[in-house]
């Protein structure tokens, strides 16, 4: 009989081991092996590759490229110029990224989307109005669970289907650089996000083309701040804020 208990206690620490094996270990498989990366944050680089359905980037750099051949004629006629409207063109990308914790072992959820639009306006060297769009009914990351949460649950895109930038005081320019060299930019504006207006500052990286700019950056948004309900669930712990990024090339209108 005490060698029957002794088998069975024996049997119940491998069981309780082996549970505690699959809540631990089975996330960090999931995790680290199986999968998919998170991409790196939004670069000059991401202006080459496009969103796909697993949320992750795929080179597909387009036939030609849209800011060497938008607007020829300023790079090939005269002297080139900022002056005037420049439109957002392809490729640009706009999406978030929020650090989740799933069973204790921390990854990062991305989502992304192409659906940008809108135009800003240059005058004396300052970029002086302006709005930009973001079709957010389209953001897609790698996890269908994840989208469907972002969509119908947090943003709510039934109802608040496009997040919108509006610049709201004049930003200077540094001077034109030469072709692919980069500089620094803060602008000033009114983010409309899930139905409420707040004033935010972007960080931006702004780089010569042949024919126009690019800029990227991103700022923190404060899910609190937009009435953005806390994303956390019993499987995934996330933090109350996130990253909203931005990779766009600009062709004059």
């Amino acid at each position: 009989m005490r060698l029957l208990k002794s088998k069975v206690s024996k049997l119940a620490a491998a069981a309780v081991a082996v549970a505690a094996i699959g809540v631990v270990g089975g996330p960090y498989v999931y995790i680290h092996f199986i999968n998919k990366k998170a991409p790196p944050p939004l670069s000059f680089d991401a202006l080459d590759t496009v969103v796909v359905d697993s949320g992750a980037p795929t080179a597909d750099p387009p036939a030609t490229d849209p800011a060497s051949t938008a607007d020829t004629a300023a790079s090939t006629t005269g002297a080139f110029t900022l002056a005037g409207i420049w439109s957002v063109a392809q490729p640009s990308t706009a999406g978030y990224r929020v650090k989740e914790v799933l069973f204790g072992q921390s990854t990062e959820g991305v989502g992304r989307t192409t659906d940008v639009t809108g135009s800003i306006t240059i005058d004396n060297n300052a970029i002086t109005e302006g709005s930009i769009s973001v079709d957010l009914t389209t953001l897609k990351s790698d996890q269908d669970r994840r989208d469907g949460q972002v969509q119908n649950r947090l943003l709510q895109t039934g109802q608040f289907p496009t997040a919108m930038f509006t610049v709201r005081s004049p930003a200077a320019l540094p001077d034109v650089p030469a072709v692919g060299a980069t500089a620094t930019l803060d602008l000033a504006g009114t983010l409309n996000l899930h139905g409420v207006e707040k004033e935010v500052i972007i960080p931006l990286l702004v780089k010569r083309t042949e024919a126009g700019f690019a800029l990227t950056g991103s700022t923190t948004i404060a899910f609190a701040d937009y009435k953005i309900e806390d994303p956390s669930n019993p499987a995934v712990k996330t933090e109350d804020h996130g990253l909203l990024e931005l990779a766009m090339t600009f062709a004059k209108s």
